[in-house]
């Protein structure tokens, strides 16, 4: 126990002290005070229901103090009297903090002594928790335990080239207590957290993956029977270091079928491959194209293109006695040949889009009943009636005046096939060369045609010639 003054007061020339006894655990610290008054310069008594002389007094630890009264006493000189006494009980936290402690003492009538102390809590005991990227870089900065409280572990992780960090341990070797990267640490002791490494394997790398048509030789052709395969790779990184594939092959396959052929590249070494497969390509096939590169130990690598078709949209065959539309067209036959899908849906509903523009145009050519069947248009039927319409010249000089005074040329309908529209006109014979058609009427027995701006007299020596766009 300790004991400290205050100032000296009053005739009586009496202090105030106060007792103090600090008693501390690992998280707590606890205060216990006395207070009262010291006979200092002489003895002081006091007796009787006179409240002159009384003395009133209290201890002060942190909550609101109860004064007590004292009012018959004798002390002698250098003797205290023990007045109030209290305690107080503090948590420790993560930083000291400071408290002050007070006792008053007062003599009714003749003074007020007070004694003043600061008392500090110190802070939990701390200990330092430190990490070690152990061969790998950007370890989290050191952080602080506090006794009983429980330290979550730095989020950060460290790298290191072809690792992966699984956790942090005690031992460096792995062989002590582990700790997860955010987890939490409990002990009470300062320690050194360890970063634990597993190597990653890094595959091999397939880029700039390439299939195009070409002969034997490897000379690009639309037609060609076989297909250059070329691309790039990289070497696999193992824990040992970087190696070359084991083996490197490329296979192709029809679209539709599961099985492809292979054919192995030699060159394990130069990170480049090119070859030429197939010799049994069709034009009218689409082929998928696999590249595999393989090492040992380890899932292969692959990519993945196609060879498509060889698509014309329009072709010729170079003897002129083939044509073909969405495809190339065959040597030594004659004919027309088909490439193009055999329907195509259409929407023959539809108000907006491509639909509905493919819906009017074949409305207004009378089509559309024909070629198109449960919203499916035939495709080879449509081109087979595209190829049968043709531009019809027919010229006629044959006119007529109406009975409201207009010219009219009448030209007859092309001798075969069905006109179904007038693409063009040109009047020919006359000086009155800005004479032009003001309207026209197209029926069974030919184009009667209201010419607008030409006199009878140079009618009688013009001619019509009309271009008819004609099916059949």
């Amino acid at each position: 126990m300790a004991r400290i003054y205050g100032d000296v007061a009053g005739s009586a020339g009496f202090r105030a002290y106060l007792d103090y006894t600090i008693t501390e655990t690992a998280t707590t610290y606890r205060v216990d005070v006395k207070g009262g008054i010291q006979a200092y310069t002489k003895a002081i008594s006091h007796s009787g229901s006179s409240s002159a002389g009384t003395i009133n007094g209290y201890v002060y630890v942190g909550s609101t103090p109860y004064q007590k009264t004292v009012t018959d006493y004798s002390i002698a000189k250098g003797a205290v009297l023990q007045v109030d006494d209290d305690y107080v009980t503090y948590t420790k936290g993560t930083s000291a903090v400071a408290h002050e402690l007070q006792a008053v003492m007062a003599i009714v009538s003749d003074g007020t002594s007070t004694v003043n102390f600061a008392v500090t809590v110190p802070a939990l005991a701390s200990y330092a928790v430190t990490f070690n990227a152990n061969g790998g870089t950007g370890a989290p900065s050191a952080q602080t335990k506090y006794y009983g409280k429980t330290l979550t572990l730095s989020k950060t992780k460290p790298t290191r080239t072809g690792y992966q960090f699984v956790k942090w341990n005690t031992k460096a070797d792995g062989s002590g207590t582990s700790y997860n990267s955010s987890g939490s640490y409990t002990a009470n002791a300062a320690v050194t957290l360890y970063a634990i490494w597993e190597w990653v394997y890094v595959p091999h790398k397939i880029s700039n993956l390439s299939a195009v048509r070409c002969d034997s030789a490897g000379t690009a052709s639309d037609t060609g029977a076989y297909a250059k395969v070329t691309f790039n790779w990289t070497k696999a990184a193992l824990e040992s270091g970087q190696v070359n594939p084991s083996a490197i092959k490329v296979g192709y396959k029809l679209s539709t079928a599961s099985t492809y052929t292979y054919a192995s590249v030699s060159d394990l070494t130069s990170g480049t491959a090119s070859i030429i497969i197939g010799g049994n390509l069709t034009e009218d096939n689409t082929y998928d194209v696999i590249a595999v590169v393989s090492a040992s130990g380890h899932a292969d690598v692959t990519k993945e293109t196609y060879i498509s078709s060889s698509y014309f949209c329009m072709d010729v065959s170079p003897d002129g006695k083939a044509v073909a539309f969405g495809r190339s067209a065959p040597e030594n036959k004659e004919g027309v040949f088909f490439g193009l899908p055999p329907h195509i849906d259409v929407n023959t509903t539809a108000t907006t889009g491509i639909d509905a523009n493919i819906t009017a145009a074949l409305d207004a050519l009378g089509w559309t009943s024909t070629v198109i069947s449960n919203k499916n248009l035939d495709v080879k039927l449509l081109l087979q009636k595209l190829l049968n319409i043709r531009i019809v010249e027919v010229t006629s000089s044959t006119f007529s005046i109406d009975a409201n005074g207009y010219l009219h040329l009448v030209v007859p309908l092309p001798s075969s096939g069905t006109a179904i529209a007038v693409v063009g006109w040109y009047i020919t014979g006359t000086t009155n060369t800005w004479g032009n058609i003001y309207e026209y009427t197209l029926t069974s027995a030919g184009g009667d045609f209201r010419i607008k701006n030409l006199n009878q007299t140079d009618a009688m020596s013009c001619q019509l010639t009309v271009r008819y766009l004609v099916i059949g």
